[in-house]
């Protein structure tokens, strides 16, 4: 299969924080190795409830990142050339968005949704790779074409 990798978003979500260290290692010897920025990670811990201290309890984190160098949430240890290209969300993942600024970003691209998980959500990406590759959804003529494998 021939094709031209322009990007990898890799969306990682769990509802604890010791899942997030399943990667940590892996992911930091890519990251070390991805001199053109090819690579985003995305993780998510589902299981946090931030409620109404949510945006001081990020600056913190972002802030304690800056000084450190390290994700508190993940562990990950992001050099400052690759901190932009990690992010730590502490909820759970909103696909919808994810596909839309997918297409948005990539007019005319195929784009692969590679996943391995449950059942259920990956019906839900099969689902929004029908509803984005509907012109009506997607005005950019983006496809998305899911590969996938369940556990």
């Amino acid at each position: 299969m021939d094709f031209n990798l322009e990007k990898v978003q890799f969306h990682w979500s769990t509802r604890t924080r010791e899942s997030l260290g399943w990667f940590k290692t892996l992911m930091e010897e890519i990251l070390e190795q991805d001199e053109q920025n090819l690579l985003e990670c995305h993780n998510y811990l589902t299981s946090a409830k931030l409620g109404t201290g949510g945006e001081l309890f990020n600056l913190a984190r972002s802030k304690v990142q800056e000084k450190t160098g390290e994700d508190t949430v993940s562990g990950l240890s992001l050099t400052t050339a690759h901190a932009k290209q990690v992010e730590t969300h502490l909820t759970r993942p909103n696909f919808d968005k994810v596909f839309k600024d997918a297409a948005e970003k990539n007019p005319g691209e195929k784009i692969g949704v590679f996943f391995c998980g449950p059942p259920v959500i990956r019906g839900m990406l099969d689902k929004l790779c029908r509803k984005y590759n509907n012109k009506k959804n997607n005005p950019w003529g983006s496809r998305f074409k899911l590969h996938a494998e369940n556990f």
